[in-house]
């Protein structure tokens, strides 16, 4: 044979395989007629029966040798059936009735290309009652009888009777053989070891022809290159081929083929295509051995890095055998070679058919669920080292829609893990013992809040279901997988999914130096939830543990928290312990003065003194705050309650000048009131202008009410100011951005106390006309509100207002207040 060429081109489209019996027949007639019979044999038709009872099984037997099948069905119905075991047949007539019944059905479905599992029980019932009776089955029927058993799975009773058939008949037996072989190799289970004694039997006959030999020898060569054994499989082609070639059948071209396939698989590329090109000579277009052909050169255009020509053939086989056993192989190829040309959104469409094609129960020993699995994963590892998570995942999802969530491959579930923790981690990093996570969440717009919250969640449910699919196997890898899961429950914000794992984790791995860390994360989970006895425990244990152990940043980053949950819990007994605890962090004695321990001391040990109303010492520590971390992501509300102690230090401030005292302490607190309100204004109208200038989506109530009194307080600084004029502006301001807000009612009696204050008593008398109309529009209830900027003070104020405008002319007071008088509480 002269050497032919190891290139060879794509072919141009062939018409498609007809592989389906609805192709050819689309009104399965006989069907209805076999399903009569399978229905119920003894069904009784109205029509009158004949008196002669033989001559409807005469007339059968005529139609059934003249291939009339259908009609012989329908004799067998309309004149044999009614009167089948009314006792006027002889014994011998029903046995010729059941061997006709099961000679019409089973030639009759294979003569419309029918196989159908309630045919094949009809078929080996009459078979089976005609034995019964006493008769014996010739090799034709035998013949019959075999192949529906086939059909049925039965292998062990189809080769039985198969070897029953006589030489003279063995061209069936030798089909029967070839089908039962085909049968134990087909998917989705295989059997292999039965195929291989078949194929001794077939082989053993003596008078099996050339042919036999080629199919036998290929279907040997699969089943070894299907065990893996290449090398054995080239080696034995190589001793039997040469003995074969007086043929140039289709047989031995796929002999060619496999050989050129196990070269492949040894990686023998250059030997491979050699023997495909052979085979391309002897193996028509229209064959599935074509299909296959094309898809092992592919596979040598993928090792070439000829990836074009590879699609090429890969859509070739999709477009002209998409209907044979080609189809999955052939999507897997394409999938696979469309990533490698970095077609990605094509590479995940065909591995989306594949795997839909895999769920409705397409098998393929070259496309099983462990092959596509793998290449799913490889793909998926390409992107994760590409650092396209978003790419990786959809190869991921698709891996797990494969398995389903249960069945899932332990490195699909950790890799769909790692996937959703590294695209939240484009927008969150990685929290550090310092940093509120939650609170960094919260300040990300809503849509990409969301987005990152699932991913951080999906990443814990990955990871929790890998360290439970591993816990028994795998003792560092359930480790690892524990702590993902909790560390992503916790920055989700799953506390009650943290506080387990993490617990989980503490019990399991008692020796692990992730232990403070899980100690300290608890306490995390707990204080955020409420539960401070819980949280001030664990945060004690870590203090306690420090002392004879390094825990590392944990036990120093427990000092706040446990502050924090001591304050918190109810129980005022314990706050001065809490404050010893921020003082000492913040007199350096926990790490210095430049950590994040210490700035978070500094901020609680400010808000601690504002909210007890230690304003001198909240001012010390609040701005502080301000001047050493003015990038602090909480300094808006650091600056709101510094501003808010200044002006009420003045409030205080107001409250001393009343007292007796030398006059130069007077003039030094009214400088110092002076100061204190001017700062107030200055540092309000920052937390303003800054609260204005943030997205509203993103503001948290606290800031929505520190936004509405900033406006407020302007107003009030600049009137304790006696600055009447920019008090006006400022309340004007604030009734116009809160017109519908009762906290308006302030701003207006303040600014009909500015222009009585003014002498202006007709503007005074207007404004309060607006004031009183308002007052009278909002009920009591409102007024219920703590947050409201109105104190007792406020509705003095407007009282006496009202009473100097209710006076005859409406004058101005005759005396002044003392200096400070007016300041609020």
């Amino acid at each position: 044979m002269e050497k032919p060429s190891d290139t060879l081109a794509v072919p141009a489209p062939v018409a498609p395989v007809a592989a389906s019996w609805k192709d050819a027949w689309q009104l399965p007639a006989l069907a209805g007629s076999l399903l009569l019979l399978v229905g119920g044999i003894v069904a009784a038709f109205l029509t009158a029966p004949t008196p002669n009872y033989g001559a409807g099984l005469a007339e059968a037997q005529h139609l059934v040798e003249a291939q009339e099948y259908e009609a012989a069905i329908e004799t067998l119905n309309a004149r044999v059936v009614p009167f089948v075991g009314s006792g006027v047949f002889t014994e011998d007539q029903v046995r010729e009735f059941h061997l006709l019944v099961a000679r019409s059905i089973a030639k009759g479905q294979k003569e419309k290309g029918l196989d159908r599992e309630e045919n094949n029980r009809t078929i080996t019932s009459e078979f089976s009652e005609v034995e019964k009776l006493g008769g014996k089955l010739g090799p034709e029927d035998v013949g019959l009888l075999s192949d529906a058993l086939i059909s049925l799975g039965e292998l062990d009773k189809a080769t039985d009777r198969v070897a029953t058939i006589p030489d003279d008949h063995r061209d069936r037996r030798i089909a029967l053989y070839m089908r039962l072989i085909d049968r134990a190799l087909a998917p989705p289970k295989p059997e292999e070891e039965r195929a291989i004694e078949l194929l001794s039997t077939l082989l053993a006959d003596p008078g099996i022809g050339g042919e036999t030999r080629v199919w036998a020898l290929a279907r040997q060569t699969e089943i070894a290159l299907n065990r893996g054994f290449a090398e054995d499989a080239i080696a034995k082609l190589l001793r039997t081929m040469p003995r074969l070639m007086h043929t140039d059948s289709p047989e031995v071209g796929e002999l060619f083929l496999l050989l050129g396939r196990a070269y492949i698989e040894t990686g023998a590329n250059d030997e491979a295509a050699q023997q495909l090109a052979r085979a391309a000579e002897l193996i028509p277009q229209s064959s599935i051995s074509f299909a296959q052909l094309q898809l092992l050169l592919a596979r040598i255009d993928e090792g070439r890095n000829d990836l074009t020509v590879a699609k090429d053939r890969y859509v070739f086989v999709l477009a002209n055998f998409a209907e044979t056993a080609e189809l999955m192989p052939a999507l897997l190829g394409l999938a696979e070679v469309s990533a490698a040309l970095e077609q990605f959104d094509e590479s995940v469409e065909q591995y989306t058919r594949l795997v839909d094609a895999m769920k409705q129960g397409s098998t393929s020993p070259r496309a099983t669920p462990e092959i596509v699995g793998r290449s799913l994963m490889s793909r998926f590892a390409d992107q994760m080292s590409r650092n396209d998570a978003a790419t990786a995942l959809k190869f991921g999802d698709l891996a797990e829609a494969l398995f389903g969530i249960d069945a899932a491959p332990p490195e699909v579930l950790v890799g769909l893990a790692e996937a959703h923790r590294r695209l939240a981690e484009e927008v969150l990093p990685p929290r550090r013992p310092d940093e509120e996570t939650l609170v960094k969440l919260a300040e990300l717009d809503p849509a990409t809040q969301a987005q990152v919250r699932q991913h951080l969640v999906s990443s814990g449910a990955y990871f929790r279901a890998h360290a439970d699919r591993v816990v028994v196997t795998d003792s560092a890898r359930y480790a690892q997988s524990l702590w993902g899961a909790a560390d992503m429950f916790d920055r989700a914000g799953d506390l009650d999914a943290a506080r387990a794992a993490f617990r989980e984790f503490v019990t399991a791995f008692p020796g692990d130096a992730r232990q403070a860390e899980a100690k300290f994360r608890m306490g995390q989970a707990a204080q955020t939830r409420g539960d401070f006895e819980e949280a001030t425990t664990l945060y004690r244990e870590l203090l306690q543990a420090d002392a004879t152990s390094d825990l590392g940043p944990w036990a120093d980053a427990s000092y706040v928290p446990l502050a924090q949950t001591l304050l918190l819990d109810g129980d005022p007994k314990n706050d001065a312990e809490a404050e010893r605890l921020l003082q000492s962090v913040v007199g350096g004695a926990v790490g210095g003065t430049e950590t994040p321990n210490f700035r978070n001391a500094v901020f609680e040990l400010g808000q601690y003194y504002y909210l007890t109303g230690q304003h001198e010492r909240a001012i010390e520590r609040l701005e502080e705050m301000v001047a050493r971390f003015p990038e602090h992501n909480k300094i808006l509300g650091v600056r709101y309650r510094l501003a808010d102690s200044y002006r009420r230090s003045a409030a205080q401030i107001d409250q001393r000048l009343k007292e007796a005292m030398p006059d130069s302490q007077r003039q030094e607190l009214i400088a110092k009131r002076t100061d204190r309100l001017r700062k107030a204004l200055v540092m309000f109208e920052q937390v303003r202008a800054g609260l204005e200038a943030r997205d509203e989506r993103r503001r948290t109530a606290l800031e929505e009410i520190q936004l509405r009194n900033s406006y407020f307080y302007l107003g009030d600084c600049a009137f304790d100011l006696k600055d009447d004029e920019l008090a006006i502006r400022h309340y004007d301001a604030a009734k116009e951005r809160y017109p519908k807000d009762p906290a308006s009612l302030v701003a207006m009696i303040q600014i009909v106390n500015a222009h009585v204050r003014q002498g202006d008593m007709k503007r005074a008398a207007a404004a309060n006309e607006r004031a009183k109309r308002f007052f009278d529009s909002l009920p009591d209830s409102v007024w219920d509100d703590p947050n409201l900027p109105m104190s007792r003070k406020d509705w003095e104020r407007w009282l006496g207002s009202t009473v100097e405008l209710a006076r005859p002319g409406g004058s101005a007071p005759a005396t002044a207040s003392a200096p400070g008088a007016e300041g609020p509480n």
